[in-house]
């Protein structure tokens, strides 16, 4: 399971200034700016889609399958939000306003299961 994006060893974080994260600014609404500032420009900027290589080997009826995600999700479902550290996607407006009844695989550690 990949680390959570935010909190992966190494990583520091600013709460006065934008988020920097190995003496490198964070695009300002990447997955780990939000989880520090939530609404800096959020409106503005919408979610960060960066690249991700999400790969999952499946077998069914002894037949493999190979799934991959496709960047094609990002303009069916504009929610949808990624993490190049993770190497995850995760629910934009499930990190702005997560309550209790969120499944923090969408706002914590990133979806990486094909199958979801």
């Amino acid at each position: 399971m990949p680390s959570s994006c935010g909190t992966k060893p190494g990583c520091a974080w600013s709460r006065t200034g934008p988020a920097v994260s190995m003496g490198v600014q964070l695009a300002p609404n990447s997955v780990k700016s939000l989880l520090m500032n939530p609404f800096e420009r959020t409106k503005e900027l919408g979610p960060d889609k960066p690249e991700v290589n999400i790969t999952q080997e499946t077998r069914k009826k002894d037949k493999a399958y190979k799934r991959s995600f496709s960047r094609g999700w990002f303009d069916r479902k504009a929610w949808l939000t990624s993490c190049g550290d993770a190497n995850a996607i995760f629910c934009f407006p499930c990190i702005l306003f997560k309550t209790s009844a969120c499944d923090i695989s969408w706002t914590q550690t990133g979806v990486t299961d094909q199958n979801r």
